[in-house]
Parts: C-alpha cells; structure tokens; sequence
C-alpha cells in the first residue's frame, strides 16, 4: 500500500470524515446497530433478526448477603459462552433501579462498570444484551424487588405481606396491597419528580452503553403495575402508562440513538388475563417508531396455579395469537420478554415448554426464556435442569437474508425447517446449530433450490453457524438441517 502523506490540511480532514461518516454531526450516518420495520427486528444490513435467548437471572435482583452487589458471585464470561454454546444470540439482563441509584441522585459507578464488563463478555461470546429494568412488587420494602427505599411513596400505609409466609409462590398476591399500590401511584402521577428520577437513572445506563454494539436495547420496566386503576386499565394505559414510556423513550434518545426499546404491556394484560385483556389502550407510538418492540410476557395461567399442563396448545396458540395481534395493530414486531415453567416444576412440564416453543415457532416469534441461573436452587434454570436443556437447545435462526415464512423444529426426528422469501442478494443468512444437536460433519444439510452455503465456528466453543448466501430476490429458499 502507497504510504500515506505526513501532512493533512485540515480542510482533506474534514472531507474524509465527512464521506467516511466518521465526523461527529457530519454527513450522514446510519448509527441503527438494529432497527424496526413494524414486524420484523432489522440489523443495520437490513437482514431479519431472529432473537431467541434466555434471561440472566433472578439473583440479579437483590444485593448478596455478603458482598452487597446486585451481580452475583457465580457470574461471570463462561455464562455468556454457555448460553451461546446452546445456540442462543440475546441474554434479557436483570438490572434495578436500587442497584443503580442506591441514594438520591447518587449513583452506583462500580455497578455500571460491572456491566460494562458484561456487556465484553457479551460481545466475546457473540451474544446480544437487553437490559431489563426489573421490578416484582415495586421495591424490596414490599418483599419484592426494585426501587430503592426512598423511591417508596407509600404515604406511610401499613403493608401486610400475603402469600410470603404461607406459600412463597403466591407472592404476587402482595400487588393487591394499598401500600403497594400506592406506590405504583405516585410514580405514575410523578408525586415528587420521582418518575423523574427513574427516567434519569435510565439516562446514565442509555449513555453509557450508547453505540456499544453488545447491547440491542432495552426493555423499559419489568411487568409494569397499573396500581390502584385495576379495573380502569384502558384510561391507566391511555392517559398515564403510554405517556410515561414516550417521556422515557424521549429522554433516552437524548443520549442514546443506538438502540431498540422495548416496551412491555401493564402486566394485568398478561399475567392475569393470559391476553384475554387485548387490544390495549395503547393507541401507535408518536415516537421511535424504527426503534420499538412490543415486550409482554406469557405464563399460562391454568399451568401456574394448577402445575400440571393439560396438553391443550390450542389454548397456548389463542393467547399468543392475541399479543400477536397487539403487536400489529401498534406496527411494531414482538419478543416475549419472560416465558417458562412457574418455579420451575409442573406435571407435563416437558410437553408443556415443547408446545410453548413450537407455538413460537409458528409464529416467528423472538423469546427470552425464564431464567439462566447457576444458583442450584433456582428450579427455573436449564443449567440445574438438565431436561430443560434438552428441550431448549435446537438450532435458532440468527440473521435471515429476506422475510421468515415459516419455522419447524421436529424434536422427536431431530429436523429443522426454515422458509423464507429472499429479499437481499449478496447477503447470507446465519442459523446457530449447536454441536449438542450436530456437528458440521454430521448434519445433513438441504435446500430448495439449492444456494452455496458454508460452516464457521461461533464465537463460542459448542455452536456452529451455518452461512447461507442469497443470490436472487423474491425466491422462496427452503433450509433443512438434520441429524445424519
């Protein structure tokens, strides 16, 4: 190469970097690490991309006993590795507010630098993150988990825990107390700027992690309480839920305009009614529309309070027909944020989360599986749950080079099927194979009509990616990956 002069002017700088787009503020620049199309999650190529992962963890919630950190002690690169050798591309990371803001606008810098130190080790494995702004019952003063103590506006009313010390899994009872919903008032109606100190928390984590190319996004509050408007949920989601999450979002693009937001529904819509409460009171954002994602989550309510599973996926496939038809009607794509067996056990539990992932599947849905977890009480987790790993790791569309028609996973016969619409020639799709299911060599690969295609190692030791180029548009390509 032609050595380069030793003496710019400045005038050949500043041309350089505005073709080159490097110049802050000049020329144009497409900084869109992912983006929307109103149904499909974009990378900035413009490929569809498929995201499917796990959450990381319940532990995150509360500070350890003995360090008083919010990231756990077991925590560290070879979780990131793990999830991604299982053929998995995002991680939805629990972080709280407490954490985050421990005193009144003071705010925890050893904390953000421990996940600054997640999000490289992210990036090493090939893993995406989302940070999940967790809340369970607003805050740990109401035995739940989020807010710091300050950040309570109960207006001194007496809480009496229910559930707790009778049946730790019925916690959630505990919403239904006037001191919890209380609090979930005051910080709607903003009583003493304190939804201004939750968005201002956010804005430190949006503007440390903006342009960081780990990170796909964040999702804004944990399964959001409509507080007292229990039985006003379209004017709760109308007139103070939807105007909360614009002045968010229009906060956070102040200092970040990387990233996707995702936004979950009041979890009355979800967790209570199992969908049944659709549509919404949502009307299409004002703001943001390339950049937003509809979150809910979706635990069957018959398998949580009877732990047994009926075998009924019709039941399964109407509910997530419902979110489905949410998320269109607001023109956004969909990622169910939070799924999985409720404390990790029920009868039929196996069929229970293979019908859950077909049911996905048939709809091209991204998930976040609940939860990853090396705590060996945690039930929930596939890493102490050997049987849960055999039933979640499969091969996973990463990036599709065109628009997704169709998925199938045949568990019992070991075949995956993806069809697509090519759309981009020139592009490949990526699909995560996990040596656990086949390794190169072993795989039998076929495709209608035929496209060249490739392996290469993932960034993690124990998962493949096999590389599909396009080379027309409108071609319908059908990929089929078996055990030989």
């Amino acid at each position: 190469m032609k050595s380069l002069p030793v003496r710019w002017s400045a005038e050949l700088i500043l041309l350089v970097l505005v073709v080159s787009g490097l110049g802050s503020g000049c020329g144009h620049r497409d900084s869109r690490l992912f983006w929307t199309d109103g149904q499909w999650i974009r990378d900035s190529s413009g490929r569809v991309f498929i995201s499917r992962g796990l959450n990381l963890s319940d532990d995150n919630k509360f500070p350890s006993p003995v360090t008083g950190e919010f990231i756990p002690g077991w925590f560290n690169a070879d979780c990131f590795a793990e999830i991604a050798s299982w053929g998995f591309n995002t991680v939805r990371f629990v972080l709280t507010w407490e954490g985050l803001e421990p005193e009144s606008g003071q705010y925890n810098e050893q904390y953000l630098e421990r996940l600054e130190q997640a999000a490289e080790w992210a990036r090493a494995a090939g893993i995406y993150l989302i940070f999940d702004m967790h809340q369970d019952l607003y805050s740990r003063k109401f035995y739940g988990d989020g807010a710091p103590e300050w950040a309570v506006l109960d207006e001194g009313l007496y809480f009496l825990p229910l559930g707790n010390g009778i049946n730790p899994d019925l916690w959630y009872l505990n919403y239904t107390s006037p001191a919890v919903e209380k609090a979930f008032d005051n910080f709607y109606e903003n009583t003493n700027k304190i939804q201004d100190h939750f968005i201002q928390t956010w804005q430190r984590v949006a503007e440390r992690f903006s342009g960081n190319p780990a990170v796909a996004g964040y999702d804004l509050l944990n399964e959001p309480f409509p507080g007292s408007r229990l039985l006003q949920l379209d004017d709760f989601d109308r007139d103070y839920f939807q105007p909360f999450y614009e002045k968010l979002i229009s906060s956070l693009l102040q200092v970040d305009s990387d990233h996707l937001f995702f936004f979950e529904p009041n979890a009355m819509r979800t967790n209570f009614l199992a969908g049944s409460g659709f549509p919404s009171g949502f009307s299409k954002f004002s703001i943001a529309q390339e950049k937003l994602v509809f979150a809910p989550h979706f635990y069957d309510p018959e398998v949580t309070v009877t732990l047994d599973y009926d075998g009924d996926i019709s039941r399964l496939e109407k509910t997530m027909d419902l979110l489905v038809r949410e998320a269109q009607r607001l023109q956004v794509p969909i990622w169910v944020g939070e799924w999985g067996l409720w404390g990790g056990a029920a009868g039929h539990g196996n069929k229970f989360l293979a019908d859950q992932l077909t049911v996905y599947d048939r709809y091209l849905a991204n998930y976040s599986f609940w939860d990853y977890s090396r705590n060996p009480t945690d039930r929930a987790s596939p890493v102490n749950s050997t049987w849960i790993q055999d039933i979640l790791i499969r091969p996973q569309p990463s990036f599709i080079a065109g628009i997704p028609l169709a998925l199938n996973y045949d568990m019992e016969a070991g075949k995956f099927e993806l069809k697509f619409k090519e759309e981009t020639p020139g592009l490949a799709s990526e699909i995560l194979v996990p040596t656990r299911f086949c390794r190169p060599g072993d795989c039998r690969v076929e495709m209608e009509p035929v496209r060249s295609n490739s392996w290469e190692a993932g960034k993690s030791q124990g998962v493949n990616i096999l590389k599909v180029l396009s080379n027309s548009k409108g071609t319908e390509l059908t990929i089929r990956i078996s055990k030989d």
